[in-house]
């Protein structure tokens, strides 16, 4: 994965933090608002996680496999997340 993707992986995820902390004391007013955003956010990074797993299941099936094979780590048709995600960005919640 190339640095430049990375960092937009990251700064959505730090967007999504900023957000669910600004959530929990926000007036009841804005939280509909944030709430709508933390969608978007989510749901940007949804699609982030789906191209990267359909990437993978196109050009490097048997890494995908071998990769399944170890505890703690998944490919999944959805995202390639589990314990590589949280190597690449520690301070998800």
């Amino acid at each position: 994965m190339a640095d430049e993707e990375l960092q937009q992986i990251q700064a959505i995820v730090i967007m999504l933090v900023m957000e669910r902390n600004r959530l929990a004391t926000a007036h009841p007013a804005a939280k509909k608002n944030i709430t709508t955003i933390n969608k978007a956010l989510k749901k940007e990074l949804g699609n982030i996680e789906t191209d990267i797993a359909e990437h993978i299941a196109k050009h490097h099936a048997d890494l995908a496999a071998l990769l399944n094979s170890v505890k703690g780590v998944y490919v999944s048709k959805r995202g390639w997340f589990g314990a590589l995600f949280f190597r690449l960005i520690p301070f998800w919640l």
